[in-house]
């Protein structure tokens, strides 16, 4: 089978790259062929399939910069790119996929490119890593709180409460993608939908959307993270993440406060790293220790040997890979009770949820937790048990192949390709 994975980045930024680089690879190991299309970027991987990429563009970058030239520019490209339809329209003509797996296509894709799979006959699988079908700042965040005010189609809250990057104009063109997708009726060209957790489903069941193509299917984790097995547990807590206001990381910094008595390494970059780090000066804060960006063995290392991770995201979490790898490597977890955290962790077996944005109840949960060794290893045991069987890649396989077969071939694969 072909199967054309299509994402914004051709390099790991994300649980969305991760997730599109993990499968492509389960699906080449299972004899499959893969293809890419995505956008231009120095930081890509190199592949056979760039020459069908489309232009780069920095959002950032261009929003410093408000000009008359950068906002029509910003608006050609987020709403609908005819440079990504020409383009996949050749990529279709000379790989002629299979399958279209779509991961994250919004602002540097767009859904036009939906058309052409559609023109060709070609099943559109999409996996839901965010909220952006129903949320133009995608997160479900306005001003560090929770927002729901979009709910019903009325997209043009964004720009009422300026959500995207506390910027008008930014608002507005999240606004009128939003609406102009809407009424062009983008998300039926999407065979099936894919959403790692329940808690995105019902969210979307909630703003309107029918679950009759939505499939629940967690991620899955390549058979080297579970390497580890927990067994040396260090004396530190552990966060890993993106340093931003919506991840929790204030929160936790606050619960570092109260428990000063437990060593706590960050581990991660964004672009509230430096205030908080001026936070921790402030408060005198001499457990806690900024380790910077990490990948690969230096990452699985320090994940080894800490005591416990703790995930205390403020926004509706879908399936982090933070958990996961956690519990593959044999740790007991600490998260908030939000999203799509509570269905990965069984209380008082697996870790702890703790209320949201209290600092308090965070500190207590490390304290019980940091406390105990014998439980927490306990506990750190039964995450990873549970995630052997949950996140074994064999399973995913067995399920993914099942979804793109019902529409592919109406449940029978051609002569000569299994699943």
């Amino acid at each position: 089978m072909k199967v054309l994975h299509v994402n914004k980045f051709c390099f790991i930024k994300g649980g969305d790259s991760t997730y599109m680089f993990n499968l492509a690879e389960l699906l080449q190991q299972h004899g499959h062929s893969i293809s890419y299309f995505s956008m231009h970027h120095p930081n890509n991987k190199v592949t056979a399939y760039e020459k069908y990429f489309v232009d780069e563009i920095d959002f950032i970058e261009m929003n410093r910069s408000k000009t008359i030239r950068n906002g029509m520019k910003v608006l050609s490209r987020t709403i609908y790119s005819h440079q990504a339809r020409k383009n996949i329209a050749k990529l279709i003509e000379d790989v002629k996929p299979d399958v279209a797996h779509l991961h994250n296509i919004h602002a540097q894709i767009t859904p036009s490119i939906l058309h052409e799979f559609h023109k060709h006959d070609i099943p559109v699988f999409w996996t839901l890593h965010d909220y952006q079908w129903i949320c133009p700042n995608t997160n479900m965040v306005s001003h560090e709180e929770i927002c729901e005010s979009c709910k019903g189609n009325r997209f043009y809250q964004c720009t009422i409460k300026k959500c995207k990057k506390d910027s008008r104009s930014a608002s507005i063109v999240a606004t009128l993608e939003a609406v102009v997708h809407d009424l062009l009726g983008m998300k039926n060209l999407v065979s099936e939908y894919i959403a790692p957790s329940e808690f995105l489903i019902n969210k979307f069941a909630e703003f309107g959307w029918s679950s009759k193509r939505m499939h629940h299917l967690p991620y899955f984790l390549a058979k080297e993270k579970f390497i580890y097995d927990g067994k040396v547990s260090g004396n530190y807590a552990l966060y890993i993440g993106r340093l931003e206001s919506y991840k929790g990381v204030k929160t936790l910094l606050k619960a570092a406060a109260i428990a000063k008595e437990i060593p706590l390494k960050i581990v991660g970059e964004g672009t509230e790293k430096n205030s908080l780090m001026d936070f921790c000066r402030e408060s005198g804060l001499t457990n806690v220790e900024f380790v910077g960006y990490l990948s690969g063995e230096k990452l699985n290392q320090v994940l080894h040997n800490c005591g416990y991770v703790i995930v205390p995201s403020e926004w509706y979490e879908n399936y982090p890979y933070a958990v996961m790898e956690a519990m593959a490597a044999g740790k007991a977890v600490i998260a908030s009770r939000l999203g799509g955290l509570p269905e990965m962790i069984e209380e008082g077996i697996t870790g702890y949820l703790f209320v949201p944005r209290d600092e308090k109840d965070l500190a207590e949960k490390m304290r019980i937790i940091h406390s105990d060794n014998s439980s927490r290893n306990k506990m750190g045991s039964a995450g990873r048990d549970r995630a052997i069987i949950l996140y074994d890649q064999e399973f995913h396989y067995e399920k993914i192949m099942e979804i793109y077969s019902r529409q592919v071939y109406n449940n029978n694969l051609p002569k000569g390709i299994t699943s």
